[in-house]
């Protein structure tokens, strides 16, 4: 026990600093009793990171469910009944992490709301839960601008000598539409992620050819284009086109669109 006791001291006299110390070590200044009344102060100090993890979680569960009156206040309450476990626990658990992003905590409150609405119960998913944890809040702002189908121009990096060329990125004015916090040079990691999971798909459809002369002529490209002559190479942009998959037009209509009532 006196081990114990003499650790903790320790500890918090490296918290506290050289007063404390010199209290801690002269006996006749300070009572013994008073020294290991510094034991419950370092527990306190100790479950200082714990404790805010708590508060931070209870915080986050209380915006959840302000946001969710709002979505659900127009509703018949009839209507409203209790979500699935299995969707409702782990949208919870996801949403208490959000620490500063409206945007995503925003996404779990209509994924929940729609989880226990009669009329769109049937359709939430539990990988939807999932989804919202790998999107970032950027992603999660450009999800409420997209459209069906958006331009985007793809950049090559060209090697004349050996007649090849090598995917660089896309680009997408897009993010600067959603007021993204990274609207250009996180565009095409935004752009690959949301594919990866499935919303988008690369898409055979056309549109015309006047679309994408505002890419081209963009700020961040013409910059791009400087960057690439000043390091003597060259790039090629060839024009792209995605579209929402049937699962991404479910999923936005869950997780991103407000409830629609008949």
């Amino acid at each position: 026990m006196e081990k114990l006791e003499n650790k903790i001291i320790e500890k918090v006299i490296d918290k506290v600093g050289d007063d404390l110390y010199k209290d801690a070590v002269q006996p006749v200044a300070r009572p013994t009793v008073n020294l290991l009344g510094l034991i419950p102060r370092a527990i306190k100090a100790a479950l200082l990171p714990v404790e805010k993890w708590i508060i931070d979680k209870e915080y986050n569960l209380a915006v959840i469910e302000a946001m969710l009156a709002e979505e659900l206040e127009k509703v018949n309450p009839k209507k409203i009944s209790p979500p699935e476990t299995y969707v409702a626990a782990p949208t919870l658990l996801a949403a208490s992490y959000c620490m500063d992003s409206d945007e995503l905590r925003s996404m779990f409150a209509k994924l929940l709301a729609k989880s226990m609405y009669k009329d769109t119960r049937n359709d939430v998913h539990p990988s939807y839960v999932e989804i919202i944890k790998q999107l970032c809040p950027d992603e999660a702002k450009i999800l409420k601008v997209m459209d069906s189908i958006f331009p985007i121009i793809e950049i090559y990096r060209v090697n004349k000598n050996i007649n090849s060329k090598v995917f660089d990125s896309n680009f997408s004015d897009i993010g600067e539409i959603a007021k993204c916090e990274y609207p250009y040079h996180a565009i095409n990691n935004y752009i690959e992620n949301i594919k990866r999971l499935g919303i988008i798909t690369k898409s055979v459809a056309t549109v015309h050819k006047s679309v994408y002369e505002p890419l081209k002529q963009h700020p961040y490209i013409k910059d791009l284009i400087k960057t690439f002559n000043a390091r003597g190479r060259q790039m090629e942009i060839v024009e792209g086109l995605y579209q929402t998959t049937m699962f991404g037009h479910l999923f936005i209509n869950v997780c991103v669109n407000p409830i629609k009532l008949e």
